[in-house]
């Protein structure tokens, strides 16, 4: 049989289907315009626009809104999917009483997967959360020029030992001696 006469029993099989069960076949233009219906053009859950993230003020950093803002678009859809996971969860979890019991263990598991992907979803946003943290806190620590041998805070000196020797030099004859006059010149 070739596939022309294949499709038209195909069709009227789904066609006597269909009037057995009191339904209209739609047409290929009604699927395609419910088709648009269903999927959106627009994201669920918007893009951040950069005023709507918070940045570190550090004149020193390169532009980051980009990274920050895949960042929070993450934390976003996550956000948004625990809140249509949830009430789902819920339902399912109460209607488990009413199902027979030959389906109670199937649906016992299906919600189990459920929870556990909403439970996981809710490691990964926790994550996203840290990161978007330290993210910002490198951010503002941030700066391009470290050629300073030592800072000072207070009266505490933080300094390499190599950087010290090599900018005082060694002492003359192992001298153990604090007289940074007795240097030997390099």
């Amino acid at each position: 049989m070739s596939d022309k006469t294949n499709e038209s029993r195909i069709n009227k099989i789904q066609q006597r289907v269909a009037d057995a069960l009191g339904m209209a076949i739609p047409s290929a233009a009604e699927l395609v315009e419910a088709e648009a219906e269903v999927i959106p053009e627009t994201p669920l859950v918007p893009i951040p626009a950069n005023n709507e993230l918070s940045l570190v003020k550090n004149p020193e950093l390169p532009p980051m809104t980009k990274e920050l803002g895949r960042l929070e678009h993450a934390l976003r859809q996550m956000e948004y999917m625990i809140e249509h996971i949830m009430p789902h969860a819920i339902d399912a979890l109460g209607g488990v009483a009413k199902i027979p019991a030959i389906y109670k263990a199937r649906a016992i598991e299906s919600n189990a997967k459920l929870l556990d992907v909403a439970r996981e979803i809710l490691v990964q946003k926790a994550d996203i959360q840290m990161k978007i943290i330290e993210l910002k806190m490198k951010m503002a620590a941030f700066t391009q020029n470290r050629t300073t041998v030592g800072d000072v805070t207070g009266n505490t000196f933080v300094f390499n030992r190599e950087e010290l020797i090599k900018t005082y030099g060694p002492v003359k004859n192992g001298d153990d001696d604090d007289d940074i006059s007795e240097r030997v010149e390099s």
